[in-house]
Parts: C-alpha cells; structure tokens; sequence
C-alpha cells in the first residue's frame, strides 16, 4: 500500500527548505486571495478561526510531516493524512465562501504521491476532490462553484503528475548515483585484487627463478666442485688424472654458464633442449659418472610423449636426486627408474648405496622444497625414504 522510506525528492527539497517554503506559500495564497476576493472583514471570529486553522495545518504540514517521514511508519503515515484532510475540510466547512480555498489541499496532494504507490494516485485525487466538494453541500448549479471544481480538478492533476516526475526524477539520479558508488567500491576491490594479483605473480616467479637457480646452476656448481676436490686430491700423485677432472671442471662451467644465459634470455628455457626425457637423464648420469659413481638408467613401460611441464619436472627430480647423491650420499652406485607404466601417471625413482640419512632430524634443504612446490603443482607427490646405512631413495609420481 505504502512506501514508507522517506521519498529522495521530498528529501531533496527539505534540505533546500523548498518544500516548507511552497506549503506554506501555498496555503496563505490560498488564504489571502480567498479574503481579498471577498472581502472578509478581519475582526470576524470566523476569520481568526480560518488563520488558526491555516496555521496549524502549515505548521504539522512542514515539521509534522518531517517527524512522520523520519518514522517511515504506516500508522504515523495514516495519522499524518487523516489530521490533515480533516483540517482542511473544517477550514472549508467554516469558510462562508470557497473561491481560493482549494489552494491548500494541493500541498497535501504532494506528499501523498511521495509517500504512497502509484496504484493509489486515483484515490489520492478522489479524496483531494472530496474534501472541496463535501463541504460545498455539492452546489452542481453554481457557476462559480464549477469553475472552481474545475480548477481545483486542474490543479490536483497537474500537482500529481510534476510531483510523481519529481520523484522518479530524483530516485533515478539517486539510484546512478548508488551504482557509481557502487562501482566506484568494485574498481577498488579490483584494484586491491590486482595489486594481490601481481604480488602472487611475483612471489610465484621469485619461487620459479630460485628453484630454476638451485637445480640448474647449483648442480653444475656442485659437479664441478666435486671435480676440483677430484683433482686437488691427485694433483701429486696422477698429474694425467688431475688434468682430466680440471678438463671436466672446465667444460661444466661452460655448460652451467651457457644454461645461465639461456635462462637470462629467456627466463623459460628448458632444460631439455628437445631431447627425450630419457636422453636428458642420460646426459645427468653421464656426469654423475665423472665423479666416479656408477650410474644406470632403468626404464620400464612404454616410452610415450609427455606434457613438458611433466618432463620438465622429472628431469628437475632427477637431477635434484643426482646432486644430492653427489654432495652428500658418499655412494659407490646409483640407479634411476623411469616407469612409464605406473597406474595413473609416471613414477621416477632416484636410488643410492651410500650412508643413508635420519630423516626425522634431516633439516630439508631448499632443493627438496622447491622439488616438492614444483611437483606439487602438478597434483604430484615427493617421497623421500632413508635407512641409515643403506642408501637413500628419492621417489616422485605425477599423474598424467
């Protein structure tokens, strides 16, 4: 029936005393002209009866229908309008002419399309007609009667329809400036997200470089340090020997630097260089061998091609398992298995005869972290088994 949230015209107007301003001329308009036009004397109790009557239908008008408003309460709401229609019909019951009387209902009219639903504007206007033509004892043969309905019906109507433009006007303007509002709070969520964006990226891409670091040039760097240690140990007693493994040294740095290059280049290059999985292993074995480890490569199950973030992966894992036999083991042998028939994806095993370690007091090392984020990330898993003193056994299974 009702809209009781304060309409954001009247609000608007309120804040401007516009609306005080308009009722109050309204009625005293209608007062004066009806006084003016016939000649009412001023010392007539009636006419004091008319401007108290006057007065306090502006007064609850302007502050009554403000305190009502604030309430947004059907019965306040009901109460306000019923004070005032029967204001209005006593000033024109008393009135012993109607001429501009009529002036006063059209205020009232206002507030009640901005407070009630369109549905009910024909009984707006009905009830505005009604409490000009009950009190006129319905004088259909008056001339001057009918012109006035006339005016009065005028009057209503176009009240009714400026106020309901005024309205939608105004709850239009508001209800863009609710979405501006609104949207101005979603570019800053945006915004906030963008910036988080941007700070996963990078945390991320730090991570991708820092593990790419730790498998690529850490590997090298250990390869060739165990090849100095080599030659250090024989430089007296097997100069050909020492010379051998500074050779070796050498040419790993110059891989290891090649592959920084290529890294600085491109931050992606891969270190499979196009060549199968197996064949990139085999190179990594090749330079566990020249530190005087036998290594052997075992594959079981059909070699098929694989995603490259999977080899890429795997061939991390091994040469992380490599590295780590290399520094730490103090191995005679090491074995990879490559099983490309494992249910449900791939499995590479790292295994080594050497001192083993106690996993429960094993500080894990950046390598074996990165190895787990790396593998993690492709819904794999990381298994590292050790029975101190028989060998260590890196496994790790991504599904494919």
């Amino acid at each position: 029936m009702k809209n009781y949230k304060s309409s954001s015209y009247s609000e608007t107007l309120r804040e401007g005393r516009l609306l005080h301003g308009a009722f109050i001329f309204t009625v005293l308009l209608g007062i004066i002209v009806t006084f003016s036009a016939n000649a009412i004397a001023l010392t007539d109790p009636i006419t004091f009866a008319m401007i108290a009557i006057a007065v306090m239908y502006c007064v609850f008008g302007v502050w009554g229908f403000e305190w009502v408003e604030r309430r947004e309460n059907r019965g306040w709401f009901l109460l306000y309008f019923g004070i005032q229609v029967a204001l209005a019909s006593v000033e024109l019951w008393i009135s012993p002419t109607f001429a501009a009387l009529w002036l006063m209902v059209l205020p009232l009219v206002s507030h009640a399309v901005m407070v009630f639903s369109p549905r009910w504007i024909p009984v707006i206007i009905a009830v505005a007609i009604a409490i000009f033509v009950i009190p006129s004892g319905i004088l259909i043969n008056d001339e001057d009667f009918t012109g006035t309905l006339l005016g009065l019906i005028s009057g209503v109507i176009f009240v009714v329809v400026f106020t309901r433009v005024l309205v939608q006007a105004e709850t239009s303007r508001q209800e863009v400036q609710r979405m501006a509002e609104r949207l101005e709070a979603l570019n800053q969520q945006l915004r906030e997200y963008v910036v988080q964006a941007e700070e996963l990226a990078t945390t991320k891409e730090r991570n991708r470089l820092a593990r790419e670091i730790h498998d690529s040039l850490g590997h090298y760097l250990t390869v060739i340090n165990v090849q100095l240690e080599a030659a250090r140990v024989v430089l007296d007693t097997d100069r050909d020997a020492a010379y051998q493994a500074l050779e070796k040294a050498q040419s790993l740095a110059k891989n290891g630097l090649s592959e920084v290059r290529r890294s600085v280049a491109a931050l992606r290059a891969s270190p499979m260089e196009g060549r199968p999985l197996t064949s990139a292993i085999e190179s990594l074995l090749e330079e566990c061998r020249t530190t005087g480890i036998q290594s052997e490569l075992y594959v079981s199950g059909e070699v098929r091609e694989l995603p490259a973030q999977t080899e890429h992966a795997l061939y991390r894992a091994a040469q992380e398992g490599l590295t780590n036999v290399s520094k730490h083991a103090r191995a005679s042998s090491v074995k990879v298995q490559l099983d490309y028939a494992a249910e449900g994806g791939i499995t590479l095993v790292v295994e080594d005869n050497g001192v083993g370690v106690n996993l429960e007091k094993m500080e894990e090392g950046f390598g074996l972290f990165g190895l787990r984020e790396r593998v993690h990330m492709l819904n794999g898993r990381v298994t590292l088994q050790s029975t101190a003193p028989k060998g260590s056994s890196l496994e790790v299974f991504i599904p494919v």
